[in-house]
């Protein structure tokens, strides 16, 4: 693999940081790397109208239920 000197200089700074060598460094990385693009492309695929309603439901200002002020208070109440 090709690779710029100051992209080599970094990588060995950082694999040294965290006490790896380079082959193994670049290579945690790829993996890591490969298991988020594999997990985003399985699980996280929302059409443009589901990604609206996801974004309509986290900025709603809703308002919370009375079972869960309940909760809260019971717990509140039990950690005092």
């Amino acid at each position: 693999m090709r690779v710029a000197p100051d992209a080599l200089s970094q990588i060995r700074e950082a694999a040294a940081l965290q006490g790896q060598d380079v082959t193994s460094f670049v290579i945690g990385a790829a993996a890591s790397s490969a298991r988020k693009v594999i997990i985003e492309d399985r699980y996280l695929k929302l059409t443009p109208q589901e990604v609206n309603q996801l974004e309509s439901v986290l900025n709603a200002d809703i308002e919370p239920s009375k079972r869960l002020k309940e909760a809260v208070r019971k717990s509140q109440h039990a950690n005092a």
